[in-house]
């Protein structure tokens, strides 16, 4: 019921910002990462790999001056051989956040839409430390937590399991379809170095340059108040 209530919550958060800006736009984005500027066939065959693609959300507000400000989230599980002999293998994930800008040449209900965008980001590597179910311990309090047994390495147990950590900017262009409110997307992102995050002790993430997003979802909004 809870979880009902919430997500209720949630759309109607949504509606409402989306009636008080000229455009919202939500959308479920797939990204792939390159060394070097990718050919069309090369991004076919990241796709038919999988390995390469992370997934997530992207949402924006595009403004009545046709300047837009967004975020995107994006992830991605893989599984590696174990170093362990209690494990046949270990899960991990990438992920990537960033917040940008945006610069739209038309109006937001135009059906051809292309734009150019700049933001600045955080990507990272963890590990998922297996967890067998005989491991998890109810508290008195009722919670659940993982209690892994005495004879795994202290080392094992403790530490972080965070192990790659890098910020980076990137500029970008790309263009958007509009078919009357379900939008179709695809933009191409340089990024020109990566830094480690000052203060920490992770190593940097190995980022790869060019990075190439496409997306798909809902405008939301009023269609025709961004005039020229």
């Amino acid at each position: 019921m809870k979880k009902l209530f919430y997500i209720l919550i949630f759309f109607l958060l949504i509606t409402g910002f989306a009636s008080a800006v000229p455009q919202f736009r939500l959308q479920g984005a797939a990204s792939m990462d390159f060394i070097g500027r990718p050919s069309f066939n090369d991004v076919v065959e990241n796709i038919d790999i999988k390995s390469n693609i992370f997934t997530g959300i992207h949402w924006e507000v595009i403004t009545e001056s046709k300047f837009g400000f967004g975020s995107r989230y994006l992830i991605k599980f893989y599984q590696l051989p174990s170093k362990e002999d209690y494990v046949n293998y270990d899960w991990w994930m990438d992920w990537s956040g960033d917040i940008f800008l945006s610069y739209h040449f038309f109006r937001a209900d135009r059906f051809l839409d292309p734009f150019v965008m700049a933001g600045y980001g955080c990507a990272g590597r963890v590990e998922l430390i297996y967890q067998n179910d005989n491991y998890w311990t109810q508290s008195e309090k009722g919670e659940w937590y993982y209690d892994p047994p005495l004879e795994w390495e202290d080392d094992y147990r403790n530490q972080d399991s965070v192990t790659h950590l890098s910020l980076f900017p990137y500029v970008g262009a790309g263009i958007s379809l509009n078919f009357k409110g379900f939008i179709l997307g695809a933009n191409a992102s340089y990024r020109p170095f990566a830094t480690p995050v000052p203060a920490t002790q992770f190593a940097q993430y190995p980022l790869k340059n060019i990075q190439v997003v496409i997306s798909a979802g809902a405008a939301l909004g009023c269609r025709k108040c961004c005039e020229d």
